[in-house]
């Protein structure tokens, strides 16, 4: 390897920092990385790095560095950032560097709720027909990681905080699923995230948004506006080609959406259902996954819904089945109000729990009854206690974890664990 000892000076180690923080070995580069945390609080393992690490907790000198990498997920208003751009400094983040190094085409999926499940579903369809594809970005390998795996496609998620940083990024196919309110603090506001959101769009040869319209889901072409495929009731794709396609049953609700989206992407591309359609395709863990008691209950971790939409399309699919669900609410709220939740009606209790419980309760305008815990196992015993057989006990808490877990992961391990028990 040919040794460039340009330095780099890179803000965070977390995920991100450390990828960060390998390419730039990889490409011969100097390296430095700066972290609020102190050292033994981070998980860097420095044993065959023959660099300096340093590990800064206020202010930071910039003038010696070539370049300086961040994390997506440093909000504009981050006080490094702005010390950072006052000093006139060009910002790359992990995305820009993956677009400069890579020479693969893309398929950029993005949207406030389902996209690691229609990335994951993409990668399975596609490796079914013989199209090797990587699901990676804030799915799956980090970007930078993946850059020398040998593959076809690369299937990459974006937030809104990689495609608030990004420049326009060429792709085959873009894909929006959904937008709603989200990260809206980081963003500064609902207008600033849709902004951010659209930008998968850029320089995409094709792209499409997922819309609803008359009841049914159309999804719009980005250039055209036009609308080039349809999703009616009855779960039946059609596409102004006159192609027409009939989702499999054991796809509803949500999936039959992520679904939709999975459709026009391997259409686009030229490829077909036929594989995917023959089994269902594997599902993600924490996303609405079914466990059933001996009291005849069912039990749903859909940890990962961390914002009030994801909650209420969760809960939407319940609701008609003439069983009482409980649905456990809580954590750390990001939201103004509980939107699409007060609307809901039907024999629904609501456990709030956590941090922002009490605040949470207090915005709930619907006709649910409610209840109150100090934790998420607090509010598992509260409905254990309650609902009686044949309910529904759904965990989609709406918001984010961090007021008891690590990660909305950890979360549903948590869960997992005390429904074990209760069988």
């Amino acid at each position: 390897m040919s040794f460039n000892r340009k330095a780099i000076l890179i803000l965070g180690a977390g995920k991100t920092g450390k990828s960060l923080l390998q390419f730039a070995l990889r490409k011969g580069y100097l390296p430095t990385i700066v972290d609020s945390r102190d050292l033994p609080r981070l998980s860097l393992d420095l044993s065959e790095i023959k660099y300096f690490v340093q590990i800064m907790t206020n202010t930071f000198d910039t003038q010696n560095y070539h370049e300086v990498w961040i994390s997506s997920s440093f909000s504009p208003s981050h006080p490094w950032v702005q010390l950072v751009q006052r000093r006139n400094h060009v910002i790359y983040t992990d995305v820009d560097l993956f677009v400069d190094d890579n020479s693969k085409p893309l398929i950029l999926i993005t949207g406030t709720n389902g996209k690691s499940t229609v990335v994951y579903w993409l990668q399975q369809a596609m490796n079914a027909q013989g199209i090797s594809a990587i699901a990676c970005g804030n799915f799956g390998l980090p970007l930078l990681d993946c850059l020398d795996v040998d593959c076809q496609y690369y299937i990459v998620e974006l937030s809104s905080y990689q495609l608030y940083w990004s420049k326009a990024i060429d792709a085959e196919v873009s894909m929006l699923l959904n937008v709603e309110p989200d990260h809206l603090e980081w963003h500064g506001g609902f207008d600033a995230y849709k902004q951010a959101k659209q930008k998968v769009f850029l320089s995409a040869k094709k792209g499409y948004r997922l819309e609803a319209s008359n009841g049914e889901i159309i999804g719009v072409s980005s250039q055209s506006s036009e609308s080039e495929y349809c999703l009616d009731a009855q779960g039946v794709i059609t596409s102004n080609r006159h192609d027409r396609h009939v989702i499999p049953p054991f796809y509803h609700g949500v999936d039959r959406l992520n679904f939709f989206a999975v459709a026009i992407v391997l259409s686009v591309l030229g490829l077909d259902l036929i594989s995917a359609n023959q089994t269902k395709l594997q599902q993600l863990n924490y996303r609405g996954e079914e466990t059933l008691d001996p009291k005849s209950r069912v039990w749903v971790n859909n940890s990962k819904a961390t914002n009030i939409a994801s909650s209420a399309a969760c809960l939407q699919r319940y609701m008609n089945n003439n069983q009482p669900v409980f649905l456990l609410l809580g954590g750390v709220f990001k939201e103004k109000s509980l939107g699409q939740l007060n609307r809901i009606k039907g024999d629904l209790s609501i456990i709030f729990y956590g941090k922002d419980g009490r605040k949470m309760r207090k915005l709930y305008e619907g006709d649910a009854r409610v209840y109150a815990s100090a934790s998420m196992l607090d509010a598992m015993k509260q409905a254990d206690a309650i609902a009686p057989q044949e309910a529904v006990i759904v965990l989609a808490p709406g918001c984010a974890s961090f007021d008891a877990y690590s990660s909305f992961e950890s979360r549903g391990a948590a869960f997992n664990q005390y429904v074990e028990e209760v069988i």
